[in-house]
């Protein structure tokens, strides 16, 4: 369905029990874990906010050198 997933997010108060190496590695295992190619997935490992999420993220895809045409979001 898309060529590329970023994960993002570090722990909150309310994930830091359940997630304690943080919302963006937690997803990203499983991803892996169902089948998700690793080369297909960038983890974001900072962000604690909406906002951040945005711009962490963005800033990972320039760096990575990724060509954004168009984004799926989704959050909780």
């Amino acid at each position: 369905m898309m060529p590329l997933i970023v994960f993002t997010g570090a722990t909150s108060r309310t994930t830091r029990d359940r997630m304690p190496q943080g919302e963006a590695e937690h997803y990203r295992q499983r991803a892996l874990e169902r089948g998700v190619l690793a080369n297909a997935i960038l983890v974001e490992p900072q962000a604690r906010n909406t906002g951040e999420n945005i711009e962490f993220s963005r800033a990972l895809l320039v760096e990575q050198d990724v060509d954004v045409k168009s984004v799926l979001l989704s959050c909780s």
